[in-house]
């Protein structure tokens, strides 16, 4: 073997996940039933395939929505929809600038219902009278999902109908359908502001 051939390194490759294999991060353990040829991320001390996004409707839908809800009759939830719709997701954040999906539902519930919450998603959950079927949702109830960890990490507010409003981290303030394949998979559950 030539000396030149002995300090060459391995040519880097995409990570190759197989069924059961464990990555520890921080700590943690997941144990990935993934195959090969997949990219992942770490968010939040966590890994997640790198091009799962949050799905949300489109902008056109959305403003449709929108407009049929003030028409239905609740005005001050559409028309806070509507001035904050694109906002984008800031994690913190609590302005026009950026906002993270608590401190969203915290100001949207503020200014529409009159109701103080707190400002993360899991105390906001602890305060809410727990609804575990979504068929059972009405307008202006909570939906939370755990999608980073095995704990609360994302609040929004039940719309009707199968959707919901909340500041998304890929998207910032949408309008998403429980429905989606995604926020079906990390819904925990539902919850009345007592």
């Amino acid at each position: 073997m030539a000396s030149n051939d002995r300090n060459k390194k391995p040519a880097a490759s995409a990570p190759q996940f197989m069924d059961n294999v464990v990555i520890e991060n921080n700590n943690e353990v997941v144990t990935t039933t993934t195959t090969t040829k997949r990219s992942y991320r770490v968010v939040d001390n966590n890994i997640q395939a790198a091009n799962e996004e949050e799905p949300a409707e489109n902008t056109k839908t959305a403003k449709n929505n929108i407009e049929i809800g003030k028409k239905k009759g609740n005005t001050a939830l559409y028309s806070f929809i509507d001035d904050w719709y694109g906002t984008p997701y800031r994690y913190g954040g609590d302005s026009r600038k950026g906002i993270d999906c608590s401190a969203f539902v915290r100001e949207l519930c503020s200014e529409v219902y009159g109701a103080r919450l707190q400002r993360t998603s899991a105390a906001q959950f602890e305060e809410t009278e727990y609804i575990s079927d979504a068929d059972l949702l009405k307008e202006g109830d909570l939906v939370f999902f755990k999608i980073r960890s095995r704990n609360i990490s994302h609040v929004g507010l039940y719309l009707g109908d199968g959707k919901f409003v909340h500041s998304s981290r890929s998207k910032g303030v949408v309008i998403s359908s429980l429905e989606d394949a995604y926020w079906s998979r990390y819904y925990a559950g539902g919850g009345k502001i007592k």
